[in-house]
């Protein structure tokens, strides 16, 4: 299957014209003087969320030909990607091993083709669930009816599994029915303090420290569940690529997450 017809239907799905201005996802290109051939065969696939260090390894140990992330590899120019030690090797073995990376990130947020919006529907009665955000990266989700902050907590945990979702005070005391809330994957504390939300409900990955004092004193409430909870995207790209391309192999590697609870 050459690159070109996989890009054509990734496109048809996740509209790169969707990309928030800031974003880099498309093809990735790490070599200055080349780029990608678009009528590269392509016969293995590779679907993650992040290329890290142990992903390039199960690549080339794989042939993979092509590996789609949630996130751009590419960042910034090459130049900063490179101060990068393990960054510079991966690059290297991509190349080695004529790797292509192709990325969809807020692109696929922003498309009604994400699988968000289907796993919001059948946990919760919804009304209407439309997108939200600067770049229309989150969810505005209404309820049909109210429900309680327990009912609320015990079925987004459902959605996305998570270790140690975190919460705050105005969250933890809240016994107010729920009729309405927000949804930003991701680290979506940019959203939450450009937006200037005030008396919400708002679900994200993470938060910095800055955006956890300001949801307080605004009396937002947070529920966090790590950046791991876009894991969703993985499984749904591999299902739509196998369907619609059975020739080729597709395989899938999900997030190692970067950090651990440390118990004395």
């Amino acid at each position: 299957m050459e690159l070109v017809k996989i890009l054509k239907y990734l496109d048809k799905k996740f509209p790169q014209k969707l990309m928030a201005k800031w974003d880099h996802s498309g093809l990735q290109n790490f070599q200055i003087k080349t780029h990608p051939n678009l009528d590269q065969p392509i016969e293995k696939v590779l679907v993650c969320l992040d290329l890290t260090k142990e992903i390039a390894k199960i690549a080339v140990k794989n042939n993979i030909n092509l590996i789609i992330t949630r996130h751009p590899f590419i960042f910034t120019d090459l130049k900063n990607e490179n101060l990068n030690p393990s960054k510079k090797k991966i690059i290297k073995d991509l190349i080695d091993h004529n790797i292509l990376v192709f990325s969809i990130h807020t692109n696929y947020d922003a498309s009604p083709h994400n699988l968000l919006i289907t796993m919001l529907e059948e946990a919760f009665p919804t009304r209407q669930i439309k997108n939200f955000g600067l770049e229309k990266e989150g969810y505005e989700v209404k309820l049909k009816q109210a429900i309680t902050p327990k009912f609320f907590r015990e079925n987004i945990v459902k959605i996305f599994p998570t270790l140690k979702p975190l919460t705050n005070q105005v969250l933890a005391k809240r016994v107010e029915p729920i009729k309405e809330f927000l949804v930003v994957t991701g680290s979506g504390g940019d959203t939450l303090v450009n937006k200037q939300l005030t008396d919400v409900v708002f679900v994200t990955g993470d938060l910095k420290w800055h955006e956890w004092l300001y949801a307080q004193d605004n009396q937002v409430a947070i529920l966090a569940l790590g950046h791991e909870m876009e894991n969703y995207f993985v499984k749904h790209l591999v299902n739509l690529l196998k369907n619609s391309f059975p020739e080729v192999t597709i395989m899938e590697s999900s997030m190692n997450i970067p950090y651990q609870v440390y118990s004395l």
